[in-house]
This record gives C-alpha cells, sequence and structure tokens, in this order.
C-alpha cells in the first residue's frame, strides 16, 4: 500500500488509506471498502475526463467555425467560394478576365475597375499606366461576355481591385486579390453580392 499513488481522490479515501497505511493488521473487507471506493473514484474521474475531452473537441470545432466566418465576413457581400485562383511569376503582366452574365443583349452598360496603389494598368500608354480607375461603357450580348485587362505590381503586397458592371438594374461587383511575394504573385476573383440600381 505504501508505494501506491493516486491523484485527485476525494478526502474520504485519502483518510481510508492513510488509516490503511497505519494499520498492519486490517480488518476483514477494508481493504475490499478501500479498493470499491477507488474504483468508483476512477470511474468517476474516467468519465469527467471523457466531458472535458468532448467539450474540448466541441470547442475547438466551434472556434475553427467561428474562425472562417470571421475569414468568410473579411470581404462583405462575398458570394462564397472563389470564381478562380492562379500564379503568375512576380514581375510579369497580369492578365484578369471578368466573366459578366446577361440575359439579353445589352447597350450603354457603365463599366468601373478601380486599381489599389502598388497595382498599375499594363500598357504602352503612360497615361494609362498613371490612372489608377478606368470607367467606360459598353455593351453585353445575351449570354456570357468576357472582359479581359492586364495589371501588374513592382512590390510585395496585398493588393486588391474592383470591377464592376451597371445592367439588369443591378451593380454586379467583382473583387480581385493580388497576393504579390517575392517569386509570384496569387490571384484570387470573388463574385460579390449585386447591389440594385436606385
Amino acid at each position: 500500500m505504501d508505494d501506491l499513488k493516486f491523484e485527485n481522490l476525494t478526502p474520504e479515501l485519502e483518510a481510508l488509506i492513510e488509516e490503511a497505511r497505519k494499520d498492519n493488521e486490517m480488518m476483514p473487507g477494508f481493504r475490499e471498502k478501500v479498493w470499491r471506493d477507488l474504483a468508483k473514484t476512477a470511474e468517476k474521474m474516467k468519465r469527467r475526463r471523457r466531458l472535458r475531452m468532448f467539450f474540448a473537441s466541441v470547442s475547438a470545432a466551434a472556434a475553427l467555425f467561428l474562425l472562417f466566418l470571421g475569414i468568410s465576413s473579411a470581404l462583405p457581400g462575398s458570394a462564397g467560394k472563389p470564381d478562380y485562383t492562379s500564379t503568375v511569376s512576380q514581375g510579369k503582366p497580369v492578365t484578369i478576365e471578368l466573366v459578366f452574365n446577361a440575359k439579353s443583349d445589352l447597350e450603354k452598360v457603365k463599366f468601373d475597375i478601380d486599381l489599389d496603389d502598388g497595382v498599375s494598368f499594363y500598357s504602352s500608354n503612360n497615361e494609362i499606366r498613371a490612372t489608377k480607375k478606368q470607367t467606360w461603357q459598353g455593351s453585353l450580348k445575351k449570354g456570357e461576355n468576357r472582359i479581359p485587362f492586364v495589371v501588374y505590381t513592382k512590390s510585395e503586397g496585398k493588393f486588391s481591385i474592383t470591377a464592376q458592371a451597371e445592367y439588369e438594374k443591378f451593380i454586379h461587383r467583382r473583387k480581385i486579390l493580388l497576393d504579390a511575394q517575392q517569386k509570384e504573385v496569387a490571384v484570387t476573383m470573388l463574385t460579390l453580392d449585386p447591389i440594385p440600381l436606385n
């Protein structure tokens, strides 16, 4: 009995064990009572441990879910998973294709592209390279319409581009994220929820 070591015992069990240690000639049934009580305590401790592990895993899952929600809400109006992701070597031009779907042929559609500082339009025209915003009127054909444009980054960092088209009583928005690292630029495009036109 002297070399037994138990942790987190009840005060009653500690008293019983201490009594058993002092008395070399235990009364009949005393040893069994001690071990029965120890077995009950061990079972309670196992149950508590299982409950603690269950609540810890539930808490961890809840924390991951909240983290996911926090990341999703960092881009307000995001419609979910990205339209596409790709990578381009750093210093190379990045071609981006905006995709807009129209229910019918449309004229006088207003388009806007806004660049963050750190991103420039890729062009031989100095005036275009110097501007951060392009606005124009154009048309859309019924179905899928692809509008390409080319940009580049000179430095490392995280940049964004906002593009939109106004048609069919909504502003249809796209968010392009550029993560420029030393060797490559990661490109992610998201479709944001449309905003009704007033």
